[in-house]
């Protein structure tokens, strides 16, 4: 009897060891699942903040070119007003030179009139 007592003892011991390392297993597969969900969360967590950081990109590449075509179009109305600025001053230069020319003109008219009556006396005192 004692021996056999003994015999169950062993068992209960045996089997006591086995549910321990049946628990220290399940621990240890628990703990790894946990780990897995932890490094799935942080590389979700790294891809959130990559797309955040390539839109970030993307937008300031977005403001950067934005500015690019803001300089462009202020650019080329100035180039725009240059040209306007130079079409406005050459007109100005041929109506300056009309003007003079015609002053010109009207003086040589002027001079041709008064001439033409000393010519006339002239001869006619001549005569």
């Amino acid at each position: 009897v004692s021996v056999v007592a003994s015999a169950v003892v062993g068992v209960s011991v045996v089997a006591s060891a086995v549910v321990g390392v049946s628990v220290v297993a399940s621990a240890m597969v628990g703990f790894s699942v946990v780990a897995s969900e932890v490094v799935r969360v942080f590389l979700v967590a790294s891809s959130v903040v990559g797309v955040s950081i390539v839109v970030s990109a993307v937008v300031a590449v977005s403001v950067v070119a934005s500015a690019v075509v803001g300089v462009s179009v202020v650019a080329s109305a100035m180039v725009g007003f240059s040209v306007v600025a130079s079409e406005v001053v050459g007109i100005s230069v041929v109506v300056s030179g009309a003007v003079r020319f015609f002053v010109v003109a009207s003086v040589v008219v002027g001079i041709s009139a008064v001439a033409i009556p000393v010519v006339i006396v002239s001869v006619v005192t001549s005569a």
